[in-house]
């Protein structure tokens, strides 16, 4: 006796004679493997599967010995592509075999593409505005026509597409339903699946699909005399075109059966107890070469879909059928003598139990909002010489049953730097997605916080005079935006409403003795710029495909493009170019990269208090003028942040002045980010492991440079003396180091950052703790 641990050890079931398994799981990944169809010549096969982890995709395969050639498709990060219809369709080889055409989603509408089969270039592209979906597309033999099922107002009929004029021919109009077309070698039928031969529309009393054969010139209709009972789907030609294949579940099981035109004679070729199917009942199961004595099909057994290849002559022939089969039930299980209860009553008559139609009470849905998920929340708290702080927020986010209101909430609130509500933010947010054109409104105040260090020596004294300034800008707004998806992945977003922004400056003076001892400390309020109230407006074009990992995106591509411009007190636009890559050339190692440039542009877009903030003028309460950017913030630039820098790291002998700080600011920058990131732990780790939580570790590279109009950026800005120029030149800012992430019960990422600033020589190694996903 042996314990079989895995499913990969399990031996084939006894079932498929000399069927010989094609495409299975493997590497335990990969076990749905659905929607087969061979090349003419039976040498290559083109399927559906899950293999690639991220998404159905279309695989080309050896159809001798199932070795995966290629992968046609890339759905996953491929917004072209929004589905491929993997459930109730697949595609169709040209009748040479250098083509392969399937239906797909492309905007929201339908479409037909064709690719080369050995490369996986689109070679054409058919879109139908007027269909719903379309399906099991199938060539002509001459190559140059297309039949396939497609929906219309509900209903699915059967279409022919003419490649060289894309004039779009309809076979069937009516109210039953036709799908699975399948072209005869001759060209002179197609034969498809339908319930027209077993449905009474006159009583709505719907029966099981059948077989029928359509000229696809005349449009003539004729059934075709298979079995009585049970469905009938997708029909297969045998290349001689004197036979069917075709999959019915007559015995209470669904195999693959072959009827013979010659005679009207009917065989069984498969005999599975669990059956040849795909996801669902109707989903296409097999595929006939029209050049080869060679058959594929789909078998549903231990949770996954395989695929099995048929190519002996005797197996493909299949053995006679007795007359009798056309009258046979399937059995029922023991015991056979129950008694007629409740359920087989409602079974019979399933109106028994519905609401009386003229009595019964209808009223308005109105939907409400509920709580549906709660985000990152965070939390913290410590206490140095200067005194204790807290700080900590969290994310609620509700919506209606459907999605199509949400509202989002977001809190966060800090002590650390002194002022509770200049330090703190409220963002209320709402959608409505009812629409295509999906609206919102939002209102809340983020304040942005940036400190300054400086140093003096007094040695007559014996103290050394450590200043700290802090200045706030709080933005506070109210905005109304709209957002029109283009695709899955793209977007375009308009916005306008009103900003306002007020400035707040502090300085904090402590005398520190030579043995650094603390002697004294005092906070004053330093002067400020008067507040700022403009009018907003913003264009943006966003992308997204991205597929996430444990601890951020792992494959795809995402960017934004927007401009914003405002008018008011100040007159100016921003520009923002925000463009990221992820890609997986060794699974499951991801290399990512970001490029950021945020800027401000327009006559007013210099008014910065940065310039006179060592030297006020009077009236500076008056002046309208914005905070300077800042990169050192752990989301843009890792070990820069400004908890990082000390006033000795700081030699200028005035209060304000610290270069190796002050090179952080400006009004425009660009900054460049490089990760090669392995996940250790998770899903998608190189230890897989479902139970433990999600582990990243990334080597990461940090670049980047802030500068104002006028001011060049350089590689390096020393005079020589060990001095920054900072009044016309801004020195490029760089860091290495490596990054570990943890994702804790799904709900924080947290990041350690073991990180070395290069371009501040006085400082070297130090660990870096932020909260935030990866970029």
């Amino acid at each position: 006796v042996k314990q079989l641990h895995d499913l990969d050890e399990l031996p084939p079931l006894p079932q498929h004679g000399n069927a010989t398994q094609l495409v299975s799981r493997k590497g335990g990944s990969g076990g749905l493997n659905v929607g087969p169809s061979l090349s003419p010549d039976g040498s290559r096969v083109v399927f559906l599967s899950e293999k690639d982890l991220f998404a159905i995709e279309m695989f080309l395969a050896d159809a001798e010995t199932g070795e995966i050639i290629r992968r046609l498709t890339k759905a996953a990060v491929d917004s072209h592509f929004e589905s491929l219809q993997f459930i109730n369709s697949s595609g169709a080889w040209s009748p040479d075999g250098r083509y392969f055409a399937f239906g797909v989603v492309i905007h929201g509408r339908p479409a037909i593409t064709i690719m080369e089969a050995e490369t996986g270039k689109k070679v054409q592209e058919v879109r139908f505005e007027e269909l719903g979906e379309v399906y099991t597309p199938t060539f002509s033999p001459d190559g140059r026509s297309l039949a396939f099922a497609a929906i219309v107002n509900g209903y699915t009929d059967l279409f022919v597409l003419d490649l060289e004029t894309e004039q779009l021919r309809r076979l069937t109009s009516d109210f039953y339903s036709d799908l699975q077309p399948s072209w005869s070698p001759d060209g002179a039928a197609i034969a498809f699946v339908t319930d027209r031969f077993s449905t009474d529309l006159s009583t709505l009393s719907y029966g099981n699909y059948r077989l029928g054969l359509i000229d696809p010139s005349t449009g003539e209709i004729q059934a075709m005399p298979v079995f009585g009972v049970g469905k009938h789907i997708d029909p297969q030609w045998a290349p001689d075109g004197q036979s069917l294949y075709f999959v019915t579940d007559v015995s209470g099981i669904s195999n693959v059966y072959r009827y013979e035109f010659q005679g009207g004679n009917l065989y069984q070729v498969t005999d599975l107890v669990t059956g040849v199917s795909g996801i669902t009942g109707l989903s296409p199961a097999i595929s006939s070469a029209s050049g080869s004595n060679r058959l594929v099909y789909t078998a549903f057994e231990r949770g996954d879909y395989n695929l099995y290849r048929i190519d002996v002559p005797e197996d493909l022939a299949g053995q006679p059928i007795e007359e009798a089969i056309a009258g046979v039930s399937p059995a029922v299980l023991p015991p056979q003598d129950r008694s007629p209860g409740l359920v087989s009553v409602l079974l019979d008559e399933p109106e028994l139990g519905l609401a009386d139609t003229l009595t019964f009470a209808g009223t308005t849905y109105r939907p409400g909002i509920t709580l549906d998920y709660v985000s990152q929340p965070q939390l913290a708290a410590g206490a140095d010489r200067y005194g204790a702080f807290l700080a900590g927020g969290i994310s609620l986010f509700f919506s209606d049953m459907l999605g199509n209101r949400n509202l989002s909430t977001v809190f966060n609130i800090n002590t650390a730097n002194g002022n509770l509500l200049r330090s703190s933010a409220l963002i209320v947010a709402y959608e409505n997605r009812r629409t295509r054109w999906n609206w919102g409104a939002e209102v809340g105040q983020v304040p942005y916080v940036i400190r300054r260090f400086g140093l003096q020596q007094d040695p007559v004294q014996g103290v050394f005079i450590e200043t700290e300034v802090r200045e706030w800008q709080v933005n506070r707004v109210a905005n109304l935006g709209v957002s029109y998806p283009i695709s899955r992945a793209n977007r375009i977003e308009l916005s306008g409403g009103f900003q306002g922004i007020d400035f707040y400056n502090e300085v904090r003076t402590s005398i520190v003795s030579f043995s650094g001892t603390e002697l004294d400390r005092n906070t004053e309020e330093l002067a400020s710029p008067g507040s700022l109230n403009m009018g907003t407006a913003s264009a943006a074009l966003v992308y997204d495909n991205t597929i996430f990992g444990g601890t951020g995106p792992m494959l795809g591509q995402r960017y934004r493009l927007e401009a914003a411009p405002r008018v008011g007190d100040l007159n100016y636009m921003t520009a923002t170019v925000d463009f990221r890559k992820y890609m997986m050339w060794v699974r499951p190692t991801t290399f990512a990269f970001r490029f950021l440039h945020f800027g401000r542009y327009g006559s007013d877009a210099e008014a910065t208090w940065g310039d006179i903030r060592d030297d006020p003028v009077e009236g500076y309460e008056n002046l309208r003028v914005l905070n300077d950017l800042y990169i050192g913030y752990p989301s843009i630039m890792r070990g820069f942040n400004d908890g990082s820098f000390s006033a000795q790291e700081c030699a200028a002998s005035v209060v304000s002045s610290c270069d190796v700080f002050n090179n952080l600011f400006g009004t425009r920058f660009i900054t460049a980010n490089f990760e090669y990131r392995i996940p250790l732990l998770g899903f998608f780790g190189v230890v897989p492991s479902a139970g433990a939580p999600p582990v990243d570790i990334a080597p990461f590279f940090d670049v980047g440079v802030a500068w104002r109009d006028g001011v060049t950026p350089r590689l390096d800005c020393d005079a020589g003396s060990g001095q920054f120029i900072l009044q016309n030149c801004s020195e490029v800012v760089s860091s290495i180091g490596i990054a570990g992430r943890l994702n804790l019960l799904g709900f924080m990422i947290l990041e350690l950052d073991f990180v070395n600033p290069i371009t501040r020589p006085d400082k070297g190694w130090y660990f870096q703790f932020s909260l935030l996903p990866a970029f």
